[in-house]
């Protein structure tokens, strides 16, 4: 299912964290969209095992459309690599005790 960027990037503002298609777990750091090319919409950063640090850009001219399967997503990045994100949703805690879950 193809979604809008406005309708994936409310998706990704309800989504507590992702997990980037290399495992990665990494909370989202979001701007806000403006309808230009180059506005950097999403920024994804993580350092990994052997201390590397990863900073991938998402801006909106590559990504009018996003490919939407079940909890993940699919965007490209300013280097134009595809990258498949699954939305982690919060855990109400509080309410899964009340209700015995």
């Amino acid at each position: 299912m193809n979604l809008t960027l406005a309708e994936a990037f409310e998706a990704l503002k309800a989504s507590s964290a992702v997990l980037v298609d290399n495992g990665q777990l990494v909370v989202p750091d979001l701007d806000e969209l403006t309808g230009q090319d180059n506005n950097t919409f999403l920024t994804l950063r993580w350092v990994d095992d052997d201390g590397f640090e990863f900073d991938v850009y998402f801006s909106e001219g590559r990504n009018r459309v996003v490919y939407v399967e079940d909890t993940t997503m699919k965007l490209e990045d300013d280097e134009g690599e595809r990258a498949t994100l699954t939305l982690l949703a919060p855990c109400p805690v509080v309410s899964l005790l009340r209700t015995g879950r």
